[in-house]
């Protein structure tokens, strides 16, 4: 699965995931993923939060 994220997130073709990822710059992108999703639901949140405020 994270395979396929990488693919559709980097643009990187599924053969050069192959030949040159390494199961930690997979994993450490997969950190990335998580933490930019993150970040994005932070954002999410405090804007909720600040139109609750303004009704």
């Amino acid at each position: 699965m994270l395979v396929w994220r990488i693919v559709s997130e980097a643009h990187v073709p599924l053969s050069d995931i192959e030949a040159e990822w390494t199961f930690d710059r997979m994993c450490n992108f997969g950190a990335y993923l998580r933490m930019k999703q993150d970040y994005k639901s932070a954002w999410t949140e405090l804007y909720s939060q600040k139109n609750k405020e303004k009704q």
